[in-house]
């Protein structure tokens, strides 16, 4: 299944092509920019299980956004303890 996404570039790509190659499910993850001046990309999904692809890129998304919110808190936790000693 493709997904076309706009207004996104190879930032999103890659970081949704690494995490889904991470997943059991996925056959294969790749992406392509159609046109460098377009700002959208075109995401490539194949699964063991056709079907499902909006699912596992729905969780894809939210496991992204999960280990975001975790690099945030801990950057901030060392910004409070680097605080501290000074």
């Amino acid at each position: 299944m493709e997904f076309i996404l706009k207004n996104e570039d190879h930032t999103i790509g890659n970081l949704l092509q690494q995490q889904l190659a991470n997943n059991e499910e996925v056959v294969f993850a790749g992406y392509i920019m159609p046109h460098p001046l377009e700002k959208s990309i075109k995401l490539k999904i194949e699964t063991v299980t056709p079907g499902n692809e909006v699912d596992i890129l729905k969780t894809t998304i939210y496991d992204i956004i999960k280990q975001l919110d975790q690099i945030k808190e801990s950057f901030i936790k060392n910004q409070k303890d680097t605080n501290k000693l000074n």
